[in-house]
């Protein structure tokens, strides 16, 4: 369970979100309000992929969401990190809603089931507020190196986020 939280937050999909304006400008958007628009089109991918996730969450099963929501984040963190790196808003924008959506349909909604079914009620509270607090952690610890990752290493801090997916 941890693990499960490590991952969710090591995939950097908060990051994403909250420093989307800021990719799209290094990607290309000229306007900072128009980058900050053309993000809000990954808040409302994510809300699908959320949604999405309910309807799936119990016919496609847990495993292969997370499973398949890895390799789909991957690749679309893999097409992202080309796309930041030659410089194209248009793409760079399409491949976080990709991942957004491959996230948010897995990963975002299937580790909160799982955390309700993995423990005993004995041990719950504990556990999920273990497990919480390192999702919280790394979340921050995300959060803090993302944009100076992004900033020093290129589109290469995206092919990094997408080994992270696939290990997941």
């Amino acid at each position: 369970a941890l693990w499960l939280a490590f991952f969710n937050q090591a995939c950097c999909s908060t990051s994403i979100i909250n420093f989307a304006p800021k990719i799209l400008e290094r990607s290309g958007v000229d306007d900072r309000d128009d980058a900050v628009l053309f993000a809000s089109a990954i808040s409302v991918t994510k809300a699908a992929g959320v949604t999405l996730s309910m309807f799936l969450v119990d016919r496609a099963g847990r495993r292969f969401l997370l499973i398949s929501g890895s390799y789909a984040a991957a690749a679309a963190m893999s097409c992202l990190a080309v796309a930041y790196a030659l410089n194209h808003a248009f793409f760079a924008l399409l491949f976080m809603c990709a991942f957004m959506l491959a996230f948010s349909a897995s990963w975002a909604g299937v580790f909160w089931v799982l955390m309700s079914e993995l423990f005993s009620m004995r041990v719950k509270s504990a556990a999920i507020s273990a497990c919480t607090a390192l999702l919280f952690l790394t979340g921050a610890l995300t959060d803090f190196v993302f944009l100076s990752a992004a900033r020093a290493m290129g589109g290469w801090a995206f092919a990094v986020v997408a080994s992270i997916c696939l290990a997941a």
